[in-house]
């Protein structure tokens, strides 16, 4: 006789969901670019999937076999993650690019590179993710899995309305930044200058007409210590918050060098300029980055040698839009409106106040952080002039000089010679609105080809001397 028993009939609806979640990750054939971590990341899954039908199968308990279909949900996100960061939505240059930066600056890391509706980049490590989901097994399951699971696996994310524009994912070395400015953190957190600067801080904001006011009106000791505990939090918040996204935008100066201003230009702008910091999320106003990353490129040189290129007589439109964008950015920040906002309050006055001390000492460890992948100066003159004639004759910016003394670029050089161009060709009045989209887009379309064949290149010659 056949009996409904919830234990027995939710066992089988887990064993069935287990089933279809593995028979979807194996849908998942070798399409995607090669850097991407996504074959390690279906077995780990299928590993972890086996130890959950191992528990199904064996228990009794109607309140674990719960548990097991929660975690199968949870691990079928990860369908969502590799439902995108194929060839067909992710370009293999984007995976490339990251790549590079992840396995240089991180041992023993992965990516996930993948696009989402969303209109931001995002990077999260997910390995805590995994880690938390294995606790719901016993000790020799979990172990099975974790051995498996490399020290960091990003899944960095990228809008992908902006496929195309590879130029505006130069905005990966701001999320790559997002690690190292944690790192910092949590090391200068710790020490005896910070909780110095922070009571400094507190101390200051108590000394405000209404916080001294909400102070003096509190009930007892245990009401005003709890006062200024939140005081605390929020200013630590804040000055948290700017210190992280302004070391990611020094990160992403480093590295990608003029790009990373080009490319916050141009994702920024549809933003107001001079907002207040909001509640929670904290990010600093965009005239404020700006200011700071035009800072960081002077510093580095780059302004100089982008005003020293030397264009030929017929790039003079290209000079003259480039030298029209830069000042533009000099103008837009030499104004102090976004100042003038953050000093409207006293805890984003105080807090940044505190965070332009601190912020040097943080720049100083991002760039040392970063030194191996430092975009220098230098390469502009050198590399640029030749792979703008590139573009302008429709050729990928891959490399420079004429067959057969030909030689390779940096896949930064081959950026920022991109960015000259679209510059000048999302400006050029002389050409219908279609025509000026249509100019953009093929740059783009060559910038992503001269860097998938720069790393081309790299892998091959790898290749080559591996096997002689």
């Amino acid at each position: 006789m056949v009996v409904f028993t919830d234990v027995d009939y939710l066992r089988e609806k887990a064993g069935a969901l287990s089933a279809g979640l593995i028979s979807r990750l194996e849908e998942f054939v070798e399409e995607f670019p090669s850097g991407q971590a996504s074959s390690a990341l279906v077995a780990t899954v299928k590993i972890f999937i086996s130890q959950v039908d191992l528990q199904i199968r064996s228990t009794g308990e109607l309140r674990l076999l719960r548990l097991y279909c929660y975690l199968l949900d949870e691990l079928a996100e990860v369908l969502e993650w590799l439902d995108h960061a194929h060839i067909a939505h992710t370009p293999r240059a984007c995976v490339h690019v990251l790549n590079e930066m992840a396995s240089t600056l991180f041992s023993d890391s992965k990516i996930l590179v993948t696009p989402t509706v969303e209109s931001n980049y995002i990077i999260s490590n997910e390995v805590s993710r995994f880690e938390n989901l294995t606790n719901a097994l016993p000790e020799s399951s979990a172990n099975l899995i974790l051995e498996r699971l490399p020290a960091y696996l990003y899944r960095v994310r990228f809008p992908r309305v902006e496929k195309e524009n590879i130029l505006n994912h130069a905005l990966f070395g701001h999320e790559i930044g997002h690690p190292i400015a944690d790192e910092f953190f949590e090391k200068h957190e710790e020490g005896s200058q910070y909780q110095e600067r922070l009571k400094s801080a507190v101390k200051e904001i108590e000394n405000e007409p209404e916080i001294a006011d909400d102070l003096a009106n509190c009930a007892d000791s245990t009401e005003r210590a709890q006062l200024v505990n939140e005081i605390s939090d929020k200013l630590s918040q804040i000055h948290k918050r700017a210190l992280v996204e302004l070391v990611s935008d020094g990160v992403a100066v480093f590295v990608f060098g003029p790009s990373a201003i080009f490319s916050a230009l141009d994702f920024f702008i549809r933003d107001q300029l001079d907002e207040i910091p909001s509640e929670d999320e904290y990010y600093p106003p965009t005239r404020y980055r700006w200011r700071h990353m035009l800072n960081v490129l002077a510093s580095e040189g780059h302004v100089d040698a982008l005003r020293s290129l030397g264009f030929t007589p017929g790039q003079s439109a290209l000079r003259d839009s480039l030298e029209s964008a830069l000042s533009y950015l000099e103008s837009s920040t030499a104004r102090s409106t976004d100042r003038d906002v953050l000093n409207s309050d006293p805890y984003t006055r105080i807090s940044y106040a505190w965070l332009e001390i601190t912020l040097p000492e943080a720049l100083t460890y991002a760039r040392s952080r970063v030194s191996s992948l430092l975009y220098s100066r230098d390469l502009i003159p050198q590399e640029v002039p030749a792979l703008l004639e590139r573009l302008q004759a429709s050729v990928p910016p891959c490399e420079i000089g004429t067959w057969p003394n030909v030689r390779p670029v940096n896949w930064r050089s081959a950026l920022v010679a991109s960015w000259i161009l679209a510059l000048y060709q999302s400006l050029d009045k002389s050409l219908s609105p279609d025509l000026r989209k249509r100019a953009v887009q093929t740059t783009y379309s060559l910038a992503t080809k001269g860097i998938e064949y720069i790393f081309l290149q790299k892998d091959y010659g790898t290749f080559a001397a591996e096997t002689k």
